[in-house]
């Protein structure tokens, strides 16, 4: 059974996500997408984060990645009872619907991390840590 805390995503961005979520799911039930994508991973800690970086996952450090601000949620492929980021799956219909919602999927800098959406907050905030803390912002 999945299971996703929708509590451990930012207040700022949960109800962006939660319809981006119901959209993706409506959106498959009707035949629009072959694709049936689902909440994947929201909230890292450092330590998950680290474990990311160091997986070739993610390409930011912990506390570098709005993943540990709550401001982004992995949605991936359901396929079966597995995971899939298989490059056949219709991420530009996730990309349309994300914007759809004022959210950002496969911006610049980020087409490679096809599952990765995030709030546009993102970038004030990250424009306002300070280096010594959140170290690089990849």
């Amino acid at each position: 059974m999945e299971i996703f805390d929708w509590e451990l995503v930012h207040p700022r961005c949960r109800s962006a996500m939660m319809a981006l979520a119901d959209d993706l799911a409506k959106s498959y039930g009707l035949g629009m997408t072959p694709t049936r994508f689902r909440p994947f991973e929201g909230f890292r800690d450092p330590k998950r984060q680290s474990v990311a970086l160091r997986g070739g996952t993610s390409r930011a450090s912990a506390w570098s990645s709005p993943h540990q601000y709550g401001l982004a949620v992995d949605f991936v492929a359901r396929v079966g009872d597995g995971w899939s980021w298989a490059d056949t799956h219709d991420w530009e219909f996730l990309a349309r619907c994300a914007l759809a919602r004022g959210l950002e999927c496969q911006t610049k800098g980020l087409e490679w991390d096809k599952s990765h959406v995030q709030h546009p907050v993102w970038h004030r905030l990250k424009a306002v840590l300070k280096p010594e803390i959140s170290g690089s912002m990849a």
